[in-house]
């Protein structure tokens, strides 16, 4: 898999070599040897091999989609025809290293409380198979003179915490959240920014990507339908998708793009009035952008303080599991001594 990284890299290396004057297969040959992973690798080695037969660098690029997006072969094929691959690419590589850093930012809000989860997992996993049931068997008179009426001292919630099924749900959400966290795997619906706390960033940081997207497609000359088709295919919720479909569809049969836009509840009020400001002054591309940065610098300042509003009750949380843990193991093997024969 080649990650949003690998392609940055790519980019930049392929900006640098270009303005330089160099032809295209010796470039690809040369960064070819730079770059580490092994699919990339051998899909550039590949595009070398065609651009040196006289295929054009855009159209070996289109081979391989699931590397490099549509929009990605779209700007190359456009600066090509124009002479002006350098720019382009430049352009192509600042914007997915501000889409990575987009993406990280909603990682870094949920790091802390996943980390959270999956120690509190883990603990209760050990305490199910290695530590409950040798108390139970204590407690049953399975290992000395104890009167086995104290197994009526496992209160209840020993029993809830204890139980496979509360472990299969917990494992679930573990493994859930986990491919949520590290992969590119999200759920499809609009639940997620109704996340307490988290939910608000996540829809920004969707918002910077869209807007991102959509003024950099513009920018590079695509009309606004296309460059919603494409900016929807970089979007990895089905909902948000959904939602970039349906405006599309409006914008194709005359609509503004802020006239679509209103009829989401997922674009704010501030998102929505910056565009109709483009649109009227016929800028939308550069607003787009400018919107990009401003609700960037936002998401930047409330995930710090999201954080540090979320660090100490993620700790009482923490605290008080285990507590009740310690609680639902121990209580019972403090009341053995009282219920030996």
């Amino acid at each position: 898999m080649v990650s949003g990284r690998d392609l940055v890299l790519f980019t930049q290396h392929l900006y640098y070599l270009t303005a330089t004057g160099a032809p295209m297969p010796d470039i690809l040959r040369n960064i070819k040897w730079d770059i580490q992973n092994r699919e990339l690798k051998q899909a550039v080695g590949v595009m070398e091999d065609k651009t040196r037969r006289g295929e054009s660098f855009s159209s070996a690029l289109r081979s391989y989609p699931h590397i490099f997006p549509e929009y990605y072969s779209e700007m190359v094929s456009a600066a090509e025809l124009t002479e002006n691959l350098p720019q382009a690419l430049n352009e192509l590589a600042g914007y997915l290293e501000d889409a990575e850093r987009a993406k990280k930012k909603v990682k870094a809000a949920s790091l802390y409380p996943t980390l959270i989860l999956n120690f509190i997992f883990l603990v209760v996993l050990a305490t199910f198979f290695f530590v409950f049931p040798v108390m139970k068997k204590a407690l049953s008179g399975h290992y000395g003179n104890v009167n086995p009426s104290a197994l009526s001292h496992i209160p209840p919630i020993s029993y809830f915490i204890f139980n496979p099924l509360f472990l299969i749900f917990l494992f679930v959400l573990v493994v859930t959240i986990n491919i949520m966290m590290f992969t590119n795997k999200l759920p499809g619906n609009s639940l997620l920014f109704n996340i307490p706390l988290i939910g608000n960033l996540i829809r920004k940081a969707y918002l910077v990507r869209i807007a991102r997207s959509m003024g950099f497609m513009l920018q590079g000359g695509m009309t606004v339908v296309s460059a919603l088709e494409q900016t929807a295919k970089t979007i990895d919720i089905l909902a948000i998708r959904n939602i970039l479909h349906r405006i599309r569809g409006d914008v194709a049969r005359g609509d503004l793009l802020s006239t679509a836009m209103e009829k989401e509840m997922f674009f704010t009020g501030t998102f929505l009035s910056l565009v109709k400001a483009g649109e009227k002054n016929e800028k939308l591309p550069l607003e787009m952008l400018e919107i990009a940065n401003n609700f960037e610098r936002q998401l930047e300042w409330e995930t710090m303080g999201t954080l540090k509003a979320v660090e100490p009750t993620l700790i009482l949380i923490m605290g008080a599991l285990t507590g009740l843990i310690a609680a639902a193991l121990f209580y019972p093997i403090y009341m053995v001594p009282s219920n030996i024969m």
